[in-house]
């Protein structure tokens, strides 16, 4: 088809069978946003933060859940999935209640796109596609957490309590 020129645009096609109260909506929009700073995609960061991301349009934020203290229980958190967002909620709660975490999150996805280039050098990747193996592998964990731990310093302490000290120190 020569002469025609072609366009790069986003659609997103809603299901008639979505359930609007359901916070379907914004979780997947929130999954457009982190794909588009990150080839990162464990899932206790990608669910639990989407997670998160359902109840800030309604001004809230989720319950939260104690804070790992041990690195038995940060590993524990790795293998979360949608339930991780206890952890996020908690953790946002204790950083950027101010505004609900988006300050917050803004951090961790710019922390995440730093981190994700210095893996693909680590690992020889493309810096514009990486296997779906690569973008799940455990291996990203450390890089997450370090995003996580200098996005919980970008934002200041926050609350100073034995908690986030020993959150601070896995």
């Amino acid at each position: 088809m020569s002469g025609q020129q072609t366009l790069r645009v986003l659609a997103i096609d809603l299901s008639g069978s979505v359930r609007l109260e359901s916070n379907s909506v914004e979780h997947e929009l929130f999954h457009l946003y982190q794909n588009g700073y990150t080839f990162f995609k464990n899932r206790w960061y990608t669910e639990g933060t989407a997670r998160w991301s359902e109840l800030i349009m309604s001004g809230r934020i989720g319950k939260g859940e104690k804070l790992p203290q041990s690195t038995v229980q940060k590993e524990a958190l790795f293998n979360k999935t949608y339930d991780a967002k206890g952890f996020w909620n908690e953790l946002i709660g204790r950083t950027d209640q101010r505004t609900l975490g988006k300050r917050f999150i803004r951090h961790l996805l710019e922390q995440l796109d730093y981190a994700d280039d210095v893996v693909a050098r680590k690992r020889g990747l493309s810096n514009k596609y990486w296997k779906e193996s690569e973008q799940r592998s455990k291996s990203n964990n450390p890089y997450i957490w370090n995003a996580v731990m200098e996005s919980v310093t970008r934002m200041g302490e926050g609350a100073v309590d034995t908690e986030m000290k020993a959150l601070r120190r896995l």
